[in-house]
């Protein structure tokens, strides 16, 4: 296996098994960390931007240390985590449209932008 398998294993690892059974499930872990940050800045803080701050904190910490492995493995990690972010916000933008419209098809949404597909 290479390190680069290696290193996605364990931030898959983390983020399924260890930190999640510690901290609960990272998308609503993101979204808890994003209402106190919110409270304490009183600034809009959401989700998406928790990831991308710890995913900046991670890209910094790099610099000094290139080849710390954690950092390669909370990167890859924290990005899959906005990615699962994002992907919720555009399943729940896609259920409010049809819920608004009243209309499931695929005409509420011309461009399907906001619809996850399976291309396999």
């Amino acid at each position: 296996m290479s390190d680069r398998e290696d290193l996605l294993n364990e931030a898959k690892r983390l983020t399924t098994g260890d930190r999640m059974d510690t901290y609960g499930p990272p998308v609503e872990n993101h979204e808890h960390i994003a209402t106190i940050a919110s409270a304490i800045t009183g600034r809009h803080i959401s989700a998406q931007d928790v990831a991308i701050v710890l995913i900046a904190t991670k890209l910094a910490r790099r610099q000094h240390s290139p080849l710390h492995a954690d950092s390669y493995v909370d990167l890859m990690a924290y990005a899959g985590i906005l990615f699962e972010i994002e992907a919720n916000a555009a399943m729940e933008d896609v259920s409010d449209d049809e819920t608004t419209t009243g209309d499931n098809s695929d005409s509420t949404d011309p461009l399907n932008r906001h619809r996850i597909r399976d291309v396999g």
